[in-house]
């Protein structure tokens, strides 16, 4: 994955995978910075929030994870994407 960065750094979902697969390895500072890097590249893709929020959470910054999901929410409106994750994360980091 990171080689699909080298060869073109503009590819912002090379930098989403980066993130799930330190996420998954519980790199989260790697995972945030991937994260935030897809972002900057593709910010209309919804599904990078929710992403964030995820990884937020497990760096303990509720908030900001919360505003995280509610920014991914608005993204996916323009498109009527109303994705039930969103929503539900949301709702779980209401009880948090």
């Amino acid at each position: 994955m990171k080689n699909a960065v080298i060869k073109k750094p503009d590819l912002w979902q090379a930098y989403y995978n980066i993130a799930w697969i330190s996420f998954g390895k519980k790199q989260y500072d790697s995972a945030l910075l991937a994260i935030n890097t897809a972002i900057n590249k593709q910010s209309s893709f919804y599904l990078s929030y929710l992403l964030k929020s995820l990884i937020l959470v497990e760096l303990n910054q509720y908030t900001t994870a919360l505003d995280s999901i509610n920014k991914g929410i608005e993204e996916a409106k323009p498109e009527k994407e109303y994705n039930f994750w969103l929503y539900e994360i949301r709702g779980i980091y209401w009880l948090i």
